[in-house]
């Protein structure tokens, strides 16, 4: 949960879990829907999906995985958690690197572009795994979170670093640079990840009813982002909202739309009546509000019935 949100965020949402969830057991038992409503609000649904069948895979053990190769065979994790696991649960002399992480190492050993250079980020995972070699048994889970909440709330990014109360300035070959040259270094570095730029998409959101004025929604097949939940049919269109309503809106009723983000992708939104439907499509159902029948919805599809309830 941790791992694209941060912990005062998250924290809510692990409190659930853990009431739900109290072990792997009662983990492995659920349906996958219900684990995704649990989850939602987190986004990056593909980590609830794995730590589902992470759970079936692991109650099936008769000793939990306790080294990184090991770890790594487990559907859903990848280097950083099993690194996390490793060290943290079993002592392994490993350190996940997490962003936190690249930030205090990268500036300890003035390595400056890890995050969108590869020939960096493996010279800090190296350094990473020559430290682990020297940290004493028994202490290397703890070092492994020192590292993160250094990170996190003395080696800050940019000007938010906090070098005069930092541990490791005296070794920290980027506050030396900084301190000889008289010139800024440690706000530099890392160097921030270059972004993308986002790609500006115009989506109508058909709106289709039966006779009792339910919506028609599908599931997500597998295989796509956010495969699994349920959302409104839609259109993607190379074009303008401008058009949307002057040539859209002489043969549609089009309803007020809003804007809507995801990752590199901007959504201009627009809901379309599209007319009735007198049954359910393959793969579609009629949605209702119905407590006794959850459903996950999107954000995106949240957002739209939010939208209509208000202009009701």
């Amino acid at each position: 949960m941790s791992q694209q949100s941060t912990l005062k965020m998250m924290l809510p949402f692990y409190k659930k879990w853990m009431h739900r969830f109290p072990d792997l057991s009662s983990l492995a038992k659920a349906q996958e829907e219900e684990v995704l409503q649990l989850w939602q609000g987190l986004g990056y649904y593909s980590r609830a999906r794995n730590v589902l069948k992470a759970a079936k895979e692991f109650v099936t053990y008769k000793n939990f995985p306790s080294n990184v190769e090991k770890l790594l065979l487990i559907k859903g994790i990848g280097p950083y958690t099993a690194s996390a696991i490793a060290s943290i649960a079993f002592d392994q002399a490993v350190i996940p690197v997490d962003g936190n992480v690249i930030r205090v190492l990268s500036r300890l050993f003035l390595i400056p572009n890890a995050l969108n250079d590869r020939s960096d980020l493996k010279k800090i995972q190296e350094k990473a795994l020559e430290l682990a070699q020297y940290v004493p048994a028994g202490q290397r889970g703890a070092m492994a979170q020192a590292l993160m909440d250094l990170g996190a709330t003395v080696c800050r990014p940019g000007a938010l670093a906090q070098c005069a109360g930092c541990p490791l300035r005296k070794l920290c070959e980027t506050y030396k640079l900084e301190i000889s040259s008289g010139c800024s270094k440690v706000a530099a570095i890392p160097q921030k990840k270059e972004r993308q730029g986002l790609q500006k998409i115009t989506r109508l959101l058909l709106l289709y009813r039966n006779k009792a004025g339910c919506l028609l929604i599908r599931k997500r097949p597998s295989g796509l982002p956010l495969e699994g939940q349920w959302e409104l049919p839609s259109l993607d269109l190379v074009s303008s909202d401008d058009w949307v309503r002057e040539c859209l809106g002489g043969a549609f009723e089009v309803k007020r739309g809003f804007r809507h983000t995801i990752m590199n992708s901007a959504y201009s939104v627009w809901l379309v009546e599209a007319g009735k439907f007198a049954g359910a499509l393959k793969g579609h159902v009629f949605y209702s509000k119905d407590p006794q029948t959850p459903l996950t919805l999107t954000t995106m599809t949240q957002k739209a019935l939010f939208v209509l309830e208000k202009n009701l």
